[in-house]
């Protein structure tokens, strides 16, 4: 059986969302389908190839070529590698670009005091042309939680029933499946725990994504929101653009969640972006500190600022 990278990601919260809005879940699946279609479509028409030598390293990065496989079965899926490094890069580029499908919309102020809850516009067919109709849905965010390994594993075709007909489809098997499964159960909030047998494995600037946990001296992570900071070698221009736009709205989904149980993942993904920020960066853990706690005392007041600095630096 051969070695391959494998990660396997699990949509973070999905049980919850189907008992209280199976709707909202269901398009969520339907979000991740779409975003797939739409990345293997670019490479179709914009193969890594294509770019110039300025822009190839970066195209490549957040592309999927190293993805010999990829599997989506219920709220999961299953990813096979044989390039480690260069899946660090494109594993990033893919959590970052899920999240950021939508997360857009949680910035905005919600009625409800929910983020998530955003006002549609529906057309509906009317006797004399078209009405429009506004309806608020619940646009979950897509973050996954995940583990990843090195070690044997395979693809292996299979035979499944489709609609009562008999269609090949693939599976999976080997011991890094159960690995990666194994790790993902660890975390809490969209980490991506890794092996130490899938670090080997990485190298090159990849290194840099893949280290100690911060809150686990015996666990290794995935440090994937670095993938925000790969177009910025200064840290002012880095906080500012992509990672700001994440940034914000991860402050209001933490603060949304304040005093249940769900505003722990949000608090290890808040976490997990300003260490990501303080890896890139690590000689701006002063600017980095000061644009966390301008931004959160912005959108949420000097009370949850001061909250949010005890949970972050302490």
């Amino acid at each position: 059986m051969p070695s391959l990278a494998v990660a396997y990601l699990d949509i973070l919260g999905f049980p919850e969302y189907v008992k209280e809005d199976p709707e909202g879940a269901e398009a969520l699946l339907d979000d991740g389908s779409s975003l797939l279609d739409l990345d293997a479509t670019e490479e179709q028409l914009n193969p890594v190839d294509s770019y110039g030598d300025d822009l190839r390293t970066i195209a490549e990065r957040r592309a999927m070529t190293s993805f010999q496989y990829l599997l989506p079965m219920s709220d999961c899926v299953f990813i096979l590698s044989q390039n480690p490094s260069l899946m660090v890069f494109q594993l990033s580029a893919f959590l970052a670009s899920r999240f950021g499908f939508k997360s857009h919309a949680y910035a905005c102020a919600s009625k409800s005091g929910d983020p998530r809850d955003v006002v549609v516009s529906e057309f509906i067919l009317a006797q004399n042309g078209f009405r429009v109709r506004k309806k608020t849905k619940k646009w979950y965010p897509l973050l996954y939680r995940g583990g990843v390994d090195f070690g044997e594993a395979r693809a292996k075709p299979v035979v499944s029933l489709v609609d009562r007909e008999t269609k090949r489809t693939v599976n999976v098997v080997g011991s890094a499946v159960v690995e990666a499964v194994r790790l993902e159960a660890l975390g809490r909030g969209p980490r991506v725990r890794c092996s130490k047998a899938f670090a080997e494995q990485v190298s090159g600037d990849a290194s840099a994504f893949v280290g100690t946990s911060y809150d686990n001296e015996r666990s290794l992570e995935l440090y994937w929101p670095m993938t925000y900071f790969e177009t910025h070698t200064d840290c002012s221009h880095g906080l500012i653009n992509q990672f700001g736009q994440a940034f914000r709205p991860a402050i209001l989904l933490w603060s949304h969640f304040a005093g249940t149980s769900v505003v722990e993942h949000y608090r290890a993904f808040i976490r997990l972006m300003v260490e990501s920020a303080r890896r890139k960066y690590p000689a701006s853990e002063t600017e980095i500190r000061d644009y966390v706690l301008r931004q959160a005392g912005d959108l949420l007041g000097a009370a949850r600022d001061h909250l949010l600095e005890k949970l972050l630096f302490g």
